[in-house]
């Protein structure tokens, strides 16, 4: 009996991918690794300054996910906009 395509497990089946990458099977289909994404396509209002967990500010959430993949590590968005540019007021006291 001949052997078909869809015979084959896919090979993304059970990998769990993090930080951001997604599994991608080897050309054979037999295997699959997980990699980062190098592009960010436009996404419309999702390109605005987003201040990391990490205390840093990402062209947009894309850039984001892109850095937390690249360095292994757990980054998400602590805010939208500019990291450190609001502070606290506390209020005086009148004594």
């Amino acid at each position: 009996m001949p052997f078909s395509p869809a015979d084959l497990q896919d090979p993304c089946e059970d990998i769990e991918c993090q930080f951001g990458s997604f599994c991608k099977p080897s050309i054979d289909g037999q295997t699959a690794r997980c990699i980062c994404p190098e592009d960010c396509p436009y996404q419309g209002s999702d390109q605005s300054v987003v201040c990391g967990t990490d205390g840093k500010n990402y062209p947009n959430v894309c850039e984001l996910k892109k850095t937390s993949c690249r360095q292994m590590r757990k980054i998400e968005v602590k805010f939208d906009g500019v990291c450190g540019k609001y502070c606290i007021r506390f209020p005086f006291e009148n004594n």
